[in-house]
């Protein structure tokens, strides 16, 4: 994908975050659709790309939020390289194998946020069940999410080209 579509893309998902996903929280949870596409976008054109959209879409957040610069974009990379150290260890690229990738991601995210959050000084409980209380519903949400992202990236990734073969960075 170009830089211009790219950065169009960008910008839909930074906003569709900060206007779309607070309505749909439930229980204090909503869906973190930068992350979603990034690990969508990893799966379905490589690790290279799903970086970029993942930093980009974090950078874009950390431009909207008072917290310090870093606090979505380096989650949201960390989790896109995760995921592609997982999605390396298949070919397949099915909705079922981008699910669990989620699931996975949004652990990484959360732990990298979480790490940043006490690092800056900020009180972070980190008892098992503290953290449960977090990352289950932030998973869920995710996963419910990923039925309304996955498939126009799907159609998106297929039209620009299908997926790349390539996996190193």
């Amino acid at each position: 994908m170009g830089p211009y579509a790219t950065g169009a893309l960008l910008i839909v998902l930074a906003v569709a975050q900060l206007t779309l996903a607070p309505r749909a929280a439930l229980d204090g949870a909503f869906p973190s659709l930068p992350l979603l596409a990034a690990v969508c976008w990893t799966v379905l054109r490589g690790p290279r790309e799903g970086l970029v959209l993942a930093i980009g879409g974090g950078l874009a957040l950390d431009l909207a939020s008072s917290a310090p610069i870093g606090m979505y974009s380096l989650p949201f990379g960390a989790a896109a390289v995760v995921v592609s150290g997982g999605r390396a260890l298949t070919n397949a690229r099915g909705m079922l194998l981008t699910a669990g990738l989620v699931v996975v991601a949004t652990a990484a995210a959360m732990a990298v946020q979480l790490g940043l959050i006490a690092a800056a000084g900020g009180h972070v409980v980190f008892e098992a069940r503290a953290v449960w209380e977090l990352f289950v519903p932030a998973a869920a949400m995710n996963l419910i999410w990923l039925a309304v992202v996955y498939p126009p990236l799907r159609r998106l990734a297929k039209r620009i080209g299908g997926p790349r073969l390539e996996w190193g960075l």
